[in-house]
């Protein structure tokens, strides 16, 4: 499993573990904002910076942590998280404190739509690239922790407690840009929203509402993801055994279940996981890079995070791995591994 002491943090925020994504890695889901700067956070030697599309060092690594570059990178140094710009120079200071009571603690968020989740003193807010508070910070959690979600679709859900009938409980809702509540807080669990859809609990099963809040695809399924490039991952059946599929916008599956894990697609790929490993498939759900990875990420551009044996790789859309440089054995392997069929 990617953790975040191995990797960066992914933000499906996949809340109460909608898909199968480690809850600690967090990526948001909207397309890249036109500042998008094509730097991919790396690890070596217990430290962190960045590398560009060639596997070219561009930061190097001095930091505790690394995260999505979105216009700024988000770093960790000395026990705080700030931002970064292509240069290695904090453009927001290192000033969001960690707490070293809390395991895989998040002080911070990665830049997703020009807004930058972040807690201080106890208390999550949103930033703009200036290092302003666009959203003051008056979302709080227990212990701090985070309390809401990256900005998609114009929209982040946020979590607080709400009387019912049987005493308080958490539900979730989203806000707008300005920080005021377009959709109250009544849902046990919700997604990021996806090209105007975003997952939520309803009695039970999850479903999907647009962004007035309306529940437009029945709550059927046992997990979903996020939709991208008209498709949704999705399960029906709580089982380990079962299997993934996606989605489209009727809720209908469009390529059939036959996956052990899924994420959505980005740029035209989506991460899979099989009894084989994580590969990926395109949006006719054949396979373009066979599964043998342990763990695989989605594409930033160029480049997708994967696991072997343990070890971080970035690969290409071609699945060539670009860094660390591949050994001769690693490359002739790399181009000799069977496809497996699945039904679409």
């Amino acid at each position: 499993m990617l953790n975040r002491s191995t990797v960066l943090t992914l933000g499906v925020a996949c809340v109460l573990a909608a898909v199968s994504v480690p809850l600690v890695l967090n990526r948001a889901t909207a397309t890249p904002t036109p500042e998008f700067t094509e730097l991919y956070p790396f690890e070596q030697h217990g430290r962190w910076g960045y590398l560009d599309a060639t596997g070219r060092v561009v930061i190097e690594a001095r930091y505790d942590h690394a995260d999505y570059f979105h216009g700024l990178g988000l770093v960790e140094l000395d026990g705080a998280a700030g931002y970064i710009d292509a240069k290695g120079k904090f453009v927001i200071p290192a000033r969001f404190v960690l707490d070293p009571n809390i395991d895989n603690d998040v002080a911070a968020r990665p830049f997703w739509e020009g807004l930058a989740a972040a807690r201080i003193n106890g208390a999550w807010g949103f930033l703009d690239t200036a290092g302003n508070w666009a959203i003051p910070p008056r979302f709080v959690g227990a212990d701090g922790s985070r309390v809401v979600g990256d900005f998609n679709d114009g929209l982040a859900w946020f979590r607080k407690e709400v009387d019912g009938e049987n005493g308080r409980y958490d539900a979730y809702g989203y806000i707008d840009g300005t920080g005021s509540v377009v959709i109250e807080p009544q849902w046990l669990g919700v997604n990021d929203f996806g090209e105007g859809l975003a997952g939520v609990i309803h009695k039970g099963g999850w479903g999907f509402i647009d962004m007035d809040g309306e529940l437009v695809i029945r709550a059927q399924f046992d997990g979903v993801g996020v939709f991208s490039e008209g498709l949704a991952p999705a399960k029906k059946g709580s089982s380990p055994t079962d299997t993934w599929g996606f989605i489209d916008r009727r809720g209908d599956f469009e390529i059939n279940p036959a996956f052990l894990e899924a994420r959505h697609f980005v740029g035209g790929l989506a991460p899979v996981r099989t009894a084989d490993g994580w590969g990926y498939i395109d949006r006719d759900g054949n396979w373009t890079i066979p599964p043998r990875f342990d763990e695989a990420l989605w594409f930033e551009r160029d480049l997708a995070l994967v696991t072997v044996d343990g070890e971080r790789l970035y690969i290409n859309r071609d699945g060539q791995q670009v860094w660390p440089p591949a050994s001769a054995d690693r490359q002739r392997a790399q181009r000799t591994v069977d496809v497996p069929t699945y039904p679409r």
